[in-house]
This record gives C-alpha cells, structure tokens and sequence, in this order.
C-alpha cells in the first residue's frame, strides 16, 4: 500500500528534521514507510528533513525557493523526483541516486548537468528552460534508458538535439 504524505500549497517556508519528526509523531507515521512525498506549491528554502524518508520513491519539490539540495544525495529509493521551478544552480548532488526513473530539472538555474551521466536508468529527463551551452548533451546521451527528453528552450543551440537517439521523443 502506498503511503503518502501531501504537504501542497500550504505557504511552508521550511521543512526540517524536526518539523518532519513532528508531523510524523501527530499522524502516527513512521517517515520509513513514506513512498510518496509531495511538497510542491510551497515557499520552501530548507528542505533538511526529507532526509527521514530514506525509502521515498516519489518526491516533488516543484514551485518553491529551494537552492540546496545536498540532502537528496542519501535518498537511494527515489524513481520520480520533480525539481523543478526552483533556485538550484547545483545538482551534483543526484549523483548516487541510482534508482531514479524520472527527473524533472525545469526552470531551476544549472548550467552543469554532467550528474545526470551517472543515472543510467532515466526514461524521462525535464530540461525545459535551462539554457544549456550545447556541450551539455554529451551527458545525455550517456542515458541508455531515456525515452522521453522534455526540452524547449532547454540549450542554447537546438540543432544539438539531432546528435540524440532517433528513439527518444524530444
């Protein structure tokens, strides 16, 4: 059964471990059997308390004021992770995270996506609105799995996207 926790649109400014251990002691929730944690829609700056849900499958941070994402780096079950709509300008950080599926980078401040040629199992890449110089899409053909690559205005140069796999829908 999938256990969700849905924090949307409620105008938190952060979410400590401490305000996680709080939520989860007044719902009687242990944060290690939290598949799905949905915090979109906030105005988040300190995201320090997803660390606790280390088996969190889907995680959505999208539409908040989130620079730092060093926490993520331990979160080895995550699949679906959605980024986007952010003020993050580093994502070395997604390096160990194996497992994901789906990663949503959209309008967020990068201009280094070199982490993502250590996620070999990602089927779907957001990269709307990056700007990226075109020597970016060397990483992206590292993703041997992608079938999805979502990226108007993603670089600089569209005519990169011909070096890509005829099999990935652009």
């Amino acid at each position: 059964m999938n256990k969700i926790i849905y924090l949307t649109n409620l105008k938190l400014k952060i979410f400590t471990e401490q305000n996680a251990l709080d939520y989860c002691q007044i719902n009687n929730i242990n944060p290690l059997d939290i598949n799905e944690l949905n915090l979109k829609d906030n105005q988040l700056t300190d995201i320090s308390g997803i660390k606790l849900f280390k088996n969190t499958k889907y995680l959505n941070l999208n539409n908040n004021y989130i620079i730092d994402i060093s926490v993520l780096k331990d979160l080895n079950s995550l699949e679906n992770l959605d980024l986007s709509y952010n003020e993050i300008t580093d994502i070395s950080s997604l390096k160990k995270l194996k497992n994901l599926k789906i990663l949503q980078m959209n309008v967020i401040y990068i201009t280094d996506i070199s982490v993502i040629k250590n996620l070999n199992n990602i089927e779907i890449l957001g990269i709307n609105y990056l700007n990226l110089r075109s020597n970016q899409i060397e990483y992206i053909k590292f993703l041997k799995n992608l079938k999805e690559l979502n990226c108007i205005n993603g670089f600089k140069n569209k005519s990169v996207l011909s070096q890509l796999n005829g099999n990935i829908i652009k």
